[in-house]
């Protein structure tokens, strides 16, 4: 869905940083030296006090991106801490029924959405994890804590069999986006879950429920970007959105949160697929089905509240779909987990080399309790952590102690392009620290965004290309000359 921002390419070296390291827990800057070709690299990619992103970051961004022809690029003359009007915002959802919301670097925050109200201003706690993002020319919804899954909602969308081209990889239909039976296309990884035709309706499961087989038997959503169709936002697709987004905390120690979950979205799926009076098929207790009926009866009565259908227009059912997602968050997350997912925001993902992970985190916790938190969600993927502590700050930390290279490149790319590193100058003026462990110039710290700093760190630590392909390319360059003449 164009999540990815495409430019020109850094130039091929980058040059080799001198460094002083010190402890591992120092978070010192290193010194390093900039040759002919390296200032040319800088001089290309700063144009107009702007820094250009290059084309094969791999780079899950979520902000408001300043569109120059071809290229795209992150203004570095507006500051983080501030907050443009919503006219600034890049295609900010207004007016309608979603109002303007918090615009923060580009981003649409909902705000509490009550019955027949607009979207405020003011950001309610259990909302606030999900937000609206203007991805290729659509409002799209982004959860904090997956910032590779958007959430597209097109009200009245239907998609034949050979629409689907017109979608890319990695693209799941929700409950009757897609126009024919359920599908698993795992080369083009292209799903469609649904349950109303071309199946037969009263052995299939519902949306949401097939939504939750798909994580258990290992849907890959943290390779690669994902987009998530509906056309109608009612409870059985935004259970199974909900359900996706959340993946790394369903499936998190043996899926101990998808078990305390299951049982209301057993229910959600034995009433969508067989109506009301059916639900002794659940097979719940009692006092649970009590617990659970009692859940959705809240969700139940927002819907119709909001008279929710594929007529809705795009403003509304983004708006609402906003609110439910946050309800869902508080009537089904432990406050424990709820708490800390709204303290660790992952601002953007990079892939490294064997499907590792960069992450770019805003906290208020130390870079030690981030690696710990990032670490219990991801395990073994997790290599790079940049921590974004704000006005400038930022704590770099290495993993992975196996990675194929440390961060003193990333160090010397930092330096070549941050107009607050001042070579030359004392170290605390520059970035660097040790092999590990290190952060922006002490003194002023960064002009950078956290997004920037993610793409160079994309670029720095990108596989080499392998030689057949460079061939390949070489050909194809030539064949294209030899038909031009």
């Amino acid at each position: 869905m164009g999540r990815k921002c495409g430019a020109t390419a850094f130039g091929d070296e980058l040059g080799e940083a001198r460094a002083a390291h010190g402890d591992d827990g120092d978070l010192g800057s290193g010194e390093h030296t900039v040759g002919e070709d390296e200032r040319q690299d800088e001089e290309d990619l700063r144009e107009n006090g702007r820094l250009l992103i290059p084309a094969n970051t791999n780079c899950a961004i979520r902000s408001k991106p300043v569109i120059a022809g071809r290229c795209v690029w992150y203004d570095m003359a507006m500051s983080r801490d501030e907050i443009p009007s919503p006219t600034d915002a890049e295609r900010a959802v207004t007016g309608g029924e979603v109002g303007s919301g918090e615009v923060v670097a580009g981003e649409v925050v909902a705000g509490d959405a009550e019955a027949g109200a607009s979207v405020g201003a003011s950001v309610s706690p259990h909302v606030a994890r999900y937000r609206l993002f203007e991805l290729a020319g659509q409002p799209t919804i982004v959860c904090s804590n997956a910032p590779n899954i958007a959430l597209r909602i097109e009200p009245g969308l239907t998609v034949v069999a050979r629409g689907r081209r017109d979608y890319p990889p990695r693209t799941i239909f929700l409950d009757g986006v897609f126009a024919g039976a359920p599908f698993f296309d795992n080369e083009q990884q292209q799903y469609s879950l649904d349950h109303h035709a071309g199946c037969l309706r009263s052995a299939t499961l519902a949306t949401c429920e097939q939504a939750a087989v798909m994580l258990v038997q290992g849907l890959p959503l943290v390779s690669g970007d994902w987009t998530l169709v509906v056309n109608t936002p009612d409870l059985d697709a935004l259970v199974a959105a909900w359900l996706l987004m959340n993946h790394v905390e369903l499936l998190h120690e043996e899926a101990a949160l998808l078990q305390t979950v299951m049982p209301f979205v057993h229910l959600e799926g034995i009433i969508d697929a067989h109506g009301l009076g059916k639900e002794v098929l659940c097979g719940l207790s009692p006092k649970d089905f009590e617990r659970e009926r009692q859940r959705l009866d809240v969700l139940i009565a927002n819907e119709r509240a909001r008279s929710v259908s594929s007529g809705m227009t795009r403003d509304a059912a983004l708006a609402f779909a906003l609110h439910q997602l946050g309800e869902l968050d508080r009537l089904l997350l432990p406050a424990a987990t709820l708490s800390t997912l709204h303290a660790m925001h992952e601002a953007a993902w990079s892939r490294l080399g064997g499907g590792r992970l960069a992450i770019l985190a805003r906290a208020p916790q130390g870079i030690y309790e981030v690696e710990q938190h990032l670490i219990a969600r991801y395990r073994e993927l997790l290599a790079i952590i940049v921590l974004d502590k704000g006005h400038g700050a930022f704590t770099l930390k290495l993993v992975d102690s196996f990675h194929r290279q440390d961060l003193v490149p990333l160090y010397a790319a930092l330096n070549r392009l941050d107009p607050n590193a001042q070579r030359g100058a004392a170290a605390e003026s520059l970035w660097g620290g040790s092999a590990s462990i290190g952060g922006s110039p002490r003194l002023s710290g960064s002009a950078l965004s956290g997004e920037q700093v993610m793409a160079i760190l994309a670029r720095v630590y990108a596989e080499p290309e392998p030689w057949t392909r460079r061939v390949g390319r070489g050909l194809e360059w030539a064949r294209a000359r030899l038909r031009r003449r």
